[in-house]
């Protein structure tokens, strides 16, 4: 049999990594590994001695970049099968990042411009999929929400910007809105209070955010919303530079 038609072996496929002290190399090696064998999620990853021979590192190194892929979910081990890479969570641990307390201006301000991003880009998703019991539904949140003479809601706020993400039906973007509450919640703890004579003329209010989904269409939605938000928007702003 000659050497071209030769099957490529693991340790072909994988350099060996020189210093023994750097394991973020060999978690480098590891990705471009599962990249170039198309590996998918179920599928089984080489074992860990084979992994070492290939690489030229000892096992401990190799133990140690598995533990890292395991600890953000693409790898876990399975009774009789080993190792096989499985399908991330694209927003694991992300929820403990994001603090409000320790960001800076200039990140709050990114979160909430991203906010409004999401809330004005899924207005496509929300005419495609939404149904009259989503109309009921926020028809009868709206009853609960209190005068703006009070504190800023955090409760309602999360149900009716909740209940609209979930009219898109998009899981991950249900869960990012999520993980946005801590924010707004500090807006909250910080007391600021929205008085209806602080309002801008141009702001829509969740009524009116209900009738645009009920009559509207995609673009109304967006610029509805956009005026909406604003008003949160400079709060929050408003609120860090008080701390």
């Amino acid at each position: 049999m000659s050497t071209a038609s030769a099957k490529p072996t693991l340790q072909s496929k994988l350099k060996p990594i020189v210093s023994y002290s750097l394991t973020d190399q060999v978690e480098t090696k590891l990705l471009e590994l599962f990249k170039k064998e198309n590996l998918r999620s179920g599928d089984p990853i080489p074992k860990e001695n084979d992994l070492c021979e290939a690489m030229g590192v000892s096992r401990t190194v190799i133990r140690e970049a598995l533990t890292r892929l395991k600890t953000i979910g693409l790898i876990e081990s399975k009774k009789n099968k080993g190792m096989i890479l499985t399908e991330p969570d694209l927003l694991i641990g992300l929820d403990k990042l994001i603090q409000p307390n320790i960001l800076s201006d200039g990140t709050l301000q990114d979160m909430f411009e991203m906010r409004l991003v999401l809330e004005m880009g899924i207005a496509e998703l929300i005419f495609a999929r939404i149904q009259p019991k989503d109309i009921t539904d926020l028809k009868a949140i709206l009853k609960t929400e209190k005068d703006y003479q009070n504190n800023f809601e955090m409760d309602f706020e999360a149900k009716f910007h909740g209940r609209i993400y979930e009219i898109a039906q998009n899981n991950t973007l249900i869960r990012f809105q999520s993980m946005l509450l801590p924010i707004f919640k500090y807006v909250h703890d910080k007391g600021f209070k929205l008085k209806k004579e602080e309002l801008p003329k141009n702001y829509v209010t969740h009524a009116t955010l209900v009738k645009v989904l009920e009559t509207g269409d995609p673009e109304k939605y967006r610029d509805a919303m956009k005026r909406h938000l604003k008003v949160h928007f400079d709060r929050t702003i408003k609120a860090k530079k008080l701390k």
